[in-house]
């Protein structure tokens, strides 16, 4: 009878607190300088605390912080404002950054579930490691791991690039591509055909507007200038503008691996099974 409270007890607490510690961000490393706002007052944080939502953090020109939450990391450089955003309906998480470099290693999932969005690009994953950059000048996504769907806040074409890849936009500049080729597509918005942007200087091409005709190619004899290249037709984007694009060399998402299994999650259900085969043992020998 006694073990069978405990078991029930346990059980309980494990429901009570699960929700809990399974969606608090968790300062794991640190150091220099690093706070938090609270009550407009910039609050210094040690390793242990719990960083709540809604809430900015920054580190200074001495700080270096890393936010845990379950499988994804937060990895703060120095000089790096960030703050957290959390749809409690959708479990959307949006990592808003003002400036600095952030390094993001995010948990795989069957479903967009992780932005990181700057004033000048956002960028959307499911389960990938990558490093967004801003400042007053623009923002770059570096992929290290996995696919990111990066669009331009102010003209929302978008692109989906992979290991090697960078996408970025400047000030008064539109989304372009660089790094390891083949280079992805850029979609513009509300239009059907993509844009396929190659050569060194494809940050400084503006793309035509949705429905006007492409120019001839601009290379100059094969010396590395820029060509703008029409593109087949292309599928429209996920919600808000950020899918994967379809006829491109980037994976699908039905090719993504499956989300790992958390260690909690077993856990927890282990107990659930313990203590309902506990219950049953108790009754069948009170009945006999």
């Amino acid at each position: 009878m006694r073990l069978l409270r405990l078991i029930i007890v346990l059980v309980t607490t494990l429901f009570v607190t699960a929700p809990a510690l399974a969606g608090d961000w968790v300062v794991t490393r640190l150091r220099g300088t690093v706070e938090q706002l609270v009550d407009e007052v910039w609050v210094p944080l040690k390793r242990g605390d719990t960083v709540d939502y809604d809430r900015y953090v920054r580190t200074l020109a001495d700080g270096h912080a890393e936010l845990q939450r379950n499988l994804e990391v937060l990895t703060l450089d120095v000089n790096t404002t960030i703050r957290i955003e959390l749809d409690a309906d959708t479990g959307f998480t949006t990592v808003l950054q003002d400036i600095g470099r952030l390094e993001v290693e995010a948990e795989a999932k069957r479903v967009k579930h992780f932005a990181v969005k700057t004033p000048y690009l956002a960028a959307v994953v499911k389960g990938t490691h990558f490093i967004v950059t801003a400042d007053d000048d623009g923002a770059t996504v570096a992929v290290d791991r996995g696919a990111v769907a990066v669009s331009s806040v102010a003209s929302e074409r978008s692109t989906t690039i992979t290991v090697g890849q960078t996408a970025t936009v400047k000030k008064k500049q539109d989304l372009s591509v660089g790094g390891l080729g083949p280079w992805p597509a850029v979609l513009e918005k509300g239009a059907d055909r993509a844009v396929a942007l190659a050569g060194s200087a494809a940050a400084n091409v503006k793309l035509p507007s949705p429905g006007a005709g492409l120019a001839p190619a601009a290379a100059d004899g094969g010396d590395g200038g820029t060509r703008l290249v029409a593109a087949g037709p292309a599928t429209q984007l996920a919600s808000g503008g950020l899918g994967l694009l379809a006829g491109s060399d980037q994976p699908s998402a039905a090719a993504e691996p499956a989300a790992p299994v958390s260690f909690s999650v077993v856990l927890i259900g282990a107990l659930i099974g313990a203590a309902l085969g506990a219950i049953a043992l108790f009754f069948r020998r009170a009945i006999h």
